[in-house]
């Protein structure tokens, strides 16, 4: 019911709003999981879909133009626009939410790759050997160890609790979890930046909790070892959050309203 459920949301705005759909240029969504350039899910692992033709359906709901991406792709997108990452034409981004994404700006442009997976850092190796099933159906992805869920199951705790303890206590064995977690998320960090050298930033539902002391620590796993150094501005939390992917969702008909049309 997702997509239903967004189409009534979308609706019940342009109602309490008056706006008439005549007005609207179009809706855009970003979707966990990878899509082609006709808005299309091959799947999305955290949501459990299978191939899903995302924005013909969101069309056809609401009657507008539609257009998907991936949440992490677009996320970059509406931080490389107006957030942590603005002016920049190079941007790696790391969304920490209920799962772990990626989007990658190389040249002002989204690296979607031949199957529109590009960038699903969620699913890279972190750990071998680990008998914690990944929803992907693997065994050691970034994702079970750095979503927001994985977190949350750790510490045995909601999320706002676990920050709150670990901030008001300095508990041991909550410093401990959260060196796990940020230990984790480095080893990743590194091989990417090795990869794009870039600046990277951390975004989604968990990045209001890092503190100016954890991106410190971040960065010192990251250049742990590391051949080229990462500086201070490289590693930054995003501006929006978790409504970051809404942002660059919309930027599609925002840049094609602000285009003048040339006859």
């Amino acid at each position: 019911n997702i997509l239903p459920d967004v189409a009534k949301a979308i609706q019940d705005k342009m109602a309490e709003k008056g706006i008439e759909k005549a007005d609207v240029e179009g809706v855009g969504i970003g979707i966990p999981g990878p899509i082609n350039s006709k808005g299309e899910a091959a799947c999305a692992v955290n949501l459990y879909w299978g191939f899903t033709p995302v924005a013909q359906i969101l069309h056809d709901l609401t009657g507008l133009k539609a257009c998907a991406g991936n949440d992490a792709n677009v996320a970059a997108l509406g931080e490389a626009w107006k957030g942590a990452a603005a002016g920049s034409d190079n941007v790696i981004m790391v969304t920490l939410g209920t799962g772990v994404g990626g989007g990658i700006i190389v040249d002002g442009k989204i690296v979607a790759g031949t199957h529109g997976a590009g960038g699903e850092i969620g699913h890279v190796l972190v750990v071998r050997g680990e008998a914690e099933k990944c929803n992907c159906g693997n065994h050691g992805c970034l994702e079970t160890y750095c979503s927001a869920n994985a977190l949350k199951v750790t510490a045995g705790m909601p999320i706002k609790d676990f920050f709150n303890l670990l901030h008001q206590t300095q508990a041991p064995n909550l410093i401990q979890i959260w060196r796990n977690y940020l230990d984790h998320l480095a080893f990743a960090i590194r091989n990417l930046n090795l990869v794009i050298d870039s600046p990277v930033i951390i975004s989604g539902y968990l990045a209001p909790y890092f503190l100016d002391a954890d991106m410190q620590y971040l960065l010192n796993k990251v250049n742990e070892g590391s051949l080229f150094q990462m500086t201070e501005d490289q590693l930054l939390v995003g501006n929006h959050g978790q409504y970051t992917p809404a942002i660059g969702a919309a930027l599609y008909y925002i840049k094609e309203f602000l285009t003048p049309v040339v006859s």
